[in-house]
């Protein structure tokens, strides 16, 4: 026989952090991407914290759970790649390519005289 509880616990809404991660989730689900559900619980989890730790002004907590969620994020969307995201930045490309034309060169660029 099911009661019915005492009080109602309100479901506060979501922070920035958690409404931008769900958002990337909800669109890699949709396209197909495989995301590993514990790992996105744990995401949304810390998520949460880094919300609530903002928005209550506690710094030190904001800063250490923030790194937290950025290492668990990066383990959780590491590997899922949309089509539309196009490969790799192009920032890194350019980088890259400079390293490369670069590379043989010791004594570095030389100023014209």
């Amino acid at each position: 026989m099911a009661t019915e509880p005492l009080f109602d616990v309100p479901v506060r809404p979501g922070g920035r952090v958690r409404v931008a991660l769900d958002a990337r989730l909800d669109v890699l689900r949709t396209a197909g991407a495989d995301v590993p559900e514990d790992l996105a619980v744990v995401c949304q989890a810390l998520a949460d914290r880094v919300d609530a730790a903002n928005s209550g002004g506690d710094r030190r907590g904001y800063v250490m759970l923030s790194a937290e969620y950025r290492a668990a994020r990066r383990d959780l969307l590491e590997g899922l790649v949309l089509p539309s995201d196009g490969g790799p930045d192009s920032l890194e490309s350019a980088i890259a390519e400079f390293r490369a034309a670069t590379s043989g060169d010791g004594a570095g660029p030389v100023p014209a005289e």
